[in-house]
């Protein structure tokens, strides 16, 4: 059996619905309709740990020693995040050189580039 339900929105919130609502071609009740259906048949979140909470108990691992791996798995995502994060930019610069400098650029030595510019006065 169908229901009726009747939200009373904060006009912040609504605005937001409605702008959503009209962005994907929808009236306004059946965006909402559509997000309570998708977030229904979502589950939650003892359903999606269940598993890893009776490993975890099977496993007999202590809080401290558990703490201990997430935090390292923590570090190491991170420290990936990082070196992705490097290597973009390391890119990034390389495409910026190649467009700043044709073909026929001469070559620069170290020499010309150490070389102090006479003209700077250090303050």
């Amino acid at each position: 059996m169908d229901a009726t339900i009747t939200i009373t929105l904060p006009s912040e919130l609504e605005r937001v619905i409605a702008e959503r609502a009209t962005a994907s071609g929808k009236k306004l009740e059946e965006y909402a309709l559509e997000v309570l259906k998708r977030d229904a048949e979502l589950p939650d979140l003892r359903e999606v740990f269940a598993d890893v909470r009776n490993q975890i108990e099977a496993s007999g691992i202590s809080d401290d020693e558990l703490d201990d791996k997430i935090e390292a798995a923590i570090a190491g995502a991170r420290a990936r995040g990082r070196d992705a994060g490097t290597a973009a930019w390391v890119n990034l610069s390389a495409q910026g050189l190649a467009a700043a400098y044709g073909d026929d650029e001469p070559e620069y030595s170290l020499t010309l580039l150490k070389e102090s510019n006479p003209e700077y006065e250090r303050r």
